[in-house]
Parts: C-alpha cells; sequence; structure tokens
C-alpha cells in the first residue's frame, strides 16, 4: 500500500512541475518583447521544473531515455546558440570598435577597404559557420526532445505528449528552412508559421500534463493457499 501511495505522490509532484513548467515557458515565449530578460530567465524556470518533471517520470516508467534526451535537448539546444553567439560577437568586435569610433559614418562597401578582403572574408565564413552551427543544433535539440515526449506517450498512454514533440518538430524543421530561405519573402511567412507551431507544442504539452492518468501500481497475487498434509 504504501508502495502505491509514493507512486502517486511521485506522479502529482511530476504532473504538476510539468504543468507549471510548461505554461512557465509559454508565457515566458508570449511575452519575451515585453518584459525582456525576465522572459529569459521565467523561461529557464520553466524548462527546469519540466525536467525535474521528466526526470520524474523516468524514475516512474523505468525509462531513463525520457530525461536523458530531454536533458540532452536543452543543453545542445540552449548551449550550441549561445557558445556561436558569443563567437560572433567576439568575431564582429573590431569592426563595430571602428564603426563606433570612426568621425565618419562607414557603409557597407568601405568595410572590406578596412579589414582587408581576405579577412573580411574570413569573418564572413566564420559567421556562415556559427549560423550553420546554430540550424544543426536546433534540428538534433528537436529530434531528442520529440524522441523523449514521444517515449514518455508511449509509456504513459497519453499521446498529447506525442503531439507536442511532433509539432516541436515541426517548429524547428519551418525555423530552419525559413532561416535558408529567409532571402526572399516565402522565407519570412515560413519563419513566422515555425514560431505559431513553436508556441503550440507548448500548448500542447501543458495539455499533456493536465491529462495524463496515473499508472496503476502492480497487482499483487494473492498467497497461495497453504496445503495441509
Amino acid at each position: 500500500m504504501s508502495c502505491g501511495c509514493k507512486l502517486m505522490a511521485d506522479f502529482d509532484t511530476g504532473r504538476t512541475l510539468g504543468l507549471v513548467g510548461s505554461i512557465l515557458v509559454l508565457v515566458a515565449l508570449i511575452f519575451s518583447f515585453i518584459i525582456g530578460f525576465l522572459g529569459f530567465l521565467l523561461q529557464l524556470v520553466g524548462l527546469i521544473l519540466i525536467l525535474i518533471s521528466l526526470h520524474t517520470f523516468s524514475n516512474i516508467y523505468g525509462e531513463r531515455i525520457i530525461f536523458r534526451d530531454a536533458l540532452l535537448s536543452v543543453l545542445i539546444g540552449y548551449g550550441v546558440p549561445l557558445a556561436a553567439l558569443i563567437f560572433l560577437f567576439i568575431l564582429l568586435i573590431p569592426i563595430g570598435f571602428t564603426i563606433v569610433t570612426s568621425a565618419r559614418p562607414i557603409p557597407p562597401s568601405r568595410i572590406e577597404d578596412l579589414f582587408g578582403t581576405q579577412i573580411t572574408a574570413s569573418i564572413i565564413l566564420w559567421a556562415f559557420i556559427a549560423i550553420l552551427a546554430i540550424l544543426v543544433a536546433l534540428a538534433i535539440s528537436a529530434y531528442l526532445w520529440y524522441r523523449a515526449l514521444n517515449t514518455l506517450s508511449l509509456r504513459s498512454g497519453e499521446k498529447f505528449f506525442r503531439w507536442a514533440g511532433l509539432t516541436y518538430l515541426a517548429f524547428a524543421v519551418s525555423l530552419i528552412v525559413g532561416v535558408v530561405t529567409a532571402v526572399i519573402l516565402i522565407g519570412i511567412l515560413v519563419i513566422f508559421i515555425g514560431i505559431l507551431l513553436g508556441l503550440t507544442s507548448w500548448v500542447l504539452l501543458a495539455i499533456a500534463f493536465y491529462e495524463v492518468k496515473p499508472p496503476q501500481p502492480p497487482i499483487q497475487a494473492p498467497p497461495a493457499p497453504v496445503v495441509q498434509v
């Protein structure tokens, strides 16, 4: 009986943390342009709560892949872009410093004359590599997130987890296609669709945590009757 009570307590904790975390991430994404850096902190708190929830569900269902894939997804999805952006910032410091300290505005056509063709080409190449790394990290992160939620869906029987993972995967694909085709108008439209899919995925995840049913504790067979000879 105590085993069943502990199972229900763990389930309720994981379910609540996941639901609250999903709502926090959704609110942070919707109001990110208004609350600024606070939105990033709110999203970070939400992701931590979701990871704790998925760790709890991993223990409940005996599927370590749920938490492992989710953790790798977050680390890759946020770590690689952050490192790439820091790298780009450091890379562009000389150009920014030259433009700021210049007495006259420097048009883009003059940047090559200031730094030389070879240095300018090198900066463009490394910037392209950094953007490519971000897109690859986004694809890997989205697939791992989908795999974690799909495994949880299979073990819990709640199909909204799978739909949340699929929608997030569609978001990543749309964002990558949109960035690649951003030179034409269709790319902007694809990015906008991708943003909507991303928001939808967090709504579906919140619904999944709300709708998921507790697992049934294993039924213990009654002890066999003692046959007296």
